[in-house]
């Protein structure tokens, strides 16, 4: 990891990521996993991912350089 960047509790450097919507909204709930699951099939999902988590965010080129954790990859790209 850069040296910016430091971990301060063992473990929490991997955590899932989330969606919040209101419940009782099924349609919109439908939408958002249809959505989520076209991303990710399409190699969109991953390409944003880097973008945001381990590509440069500053004109220096830095970046937080946080790879996709495996717990994470499994929801998302789950084995047939």
């Amino acid at each position: 990891m850069p040296d910016f960047h430091s971990v301060l509790v063992p473990g929490s450097d991997v955590e899932p990521l989330a969606a919040m919507m209101r419940k009782g909204r099924p349609g919109l709930k439908q939408v958002a996993d249809e959505t989520i699951r076209g991303m990710a099939s399409s190699g969109e999902l991953e390409t944003l991912y880097r973008k945001w988590f381990q590509g440069p965010f500053t004109a220096g080129g830095r970046s937080i350089d946080v790879p996709m954790s495996d717990m994470w990859r499994s929801v998302v790209f789950p084995s047939p």
